[in-house]
């Protein structure tokens, strides 16, 4: 019961850190392009996790860990990072910050049933019925957000399957981060596989970076030092803290329950969509996102 109560727990803060990451990235996301934010933000994540390995373990480098690991967490970091974020940050240009986290917030069934394909992992009545009652939250929030008249019918949809998308690719890298933490023995191994996605996730970027014409407007997007704040922050927030807890909370509950909890951060965010991007919401997203809240709130039941 202690250790469940300490993953949930270490999931709740997730939540919290991706809130702040995302709400920041979002503030950046106006002024520069979503390369620059994916490139930027993974970079600063790969250094703050370095240090932090530095200070923990005398070591800034992932070393002695065996091959498999490296191979399911560097692939858990293409996925999650490099297609499930890019098309993740490309639903804002269409949903806006709030929904599209929201959208997210279906994570926790892709993961739990992926879960149990891959790990064998059940789920009780109690949870399954969490999920449902999150994915309910989900859509009436989508249904009632009146988005549609701000980017037009075809561009919602258009974010709305980006959005899904994106949630397939941090299901896919959970499950690959499981295989990878599965390898690894070692005290503090929220930390090392946290490092190795973003090493994968990196190298990624790093060879669009080479072979595509990002080059330019990321020189150009450098120029724009209050967004490059925002959006640095935002990786600390979200990247670093809120994806080292979700792989920390991993050790102690179930796929599913640590996607579900991880999930209520669109609820953790609307006083602050409202207040500093100055969104209007309505009471039936209100009422959506406190859903999800009571979703989450039966796992631990």
């Amino acid at each position: 019961m202690l250790s469940s109560l300490t993953g949930e727990l270490y999931a709740l803060l997730s939540a919290a850190g991706s809130a702040a990451g995302q709400l920041l990235i979002g503030t950046a996301e106006k002024k520069l392009s979503v390369f620059t934010i994916n490139i930027t933000k993974t970079s600063i994540a790969l250094l703050c996790l370095s240090l932090m390995r530095w200070a923990v373990a005398g070591t800034a480098l992932p070393l002695g860990i065996p091959k498999p690991a490296w191979i399911f967490l560097t692939l858990s970091g293409m996925i999650g990072y490099v297609f499930g974020d890019m098309l993740y940050f490309g639903s804002y240009r269409y949903l806006g910050v709030r929904i599209a986290m929201v959208v997210m917030s279906a994570s926790p069934l892709i993961t739990a049933w992926l879960a149990y394909l891959v790990f064998g992992q059940t789920m009780r009545a109690m949870d399954f019925a969490a999920v449902v009652v999150v994915v309910l939250g989900v859509c009436m929030v989508l249904l009632g957000s009146g988005r549609t008249q701000v980017v037009g019918k075809r561009k919602y949809f258009r974010g709305i399957l980006f959005a899904l998308l994106g949630a397939m690719g941090q299901s896919g890298g959970v499950i690959f981060s499981m295989l990878g933490m599965s390898h690894i023995a070692a005290a503090g191994s929220a930390l090392i596989a946290a490092q190795i996605r973003l090493i994968g996730a990196l190298a990624c970027y790093l060879a669009f970076f080479l072979f595509s014409q990002n080059r330019e407007r990321l020189a150009v997007d450098i120029q724009q030092r209050s967004a490059m704040c925002f959006l640095a922050l935002g990786a600390v927030c979200g990247c670093f803290i809120g994806v080292t807890s979700a792989l920390e909370s991993l050790r102690y509950v179930s796929a599913g329950v640590s996607a579900a909890i991880c999930s209520v951060s669109p609820v953790m965010v609307l006083p602050f969509s409202a207040w500093i991007l100055h969104e209007k919401i309505r009471f039936v997203e209100v009422a959506g996102s406190l859903l999800c809240v009571a979703g989450v709130g039966f796992f631990v039941l």
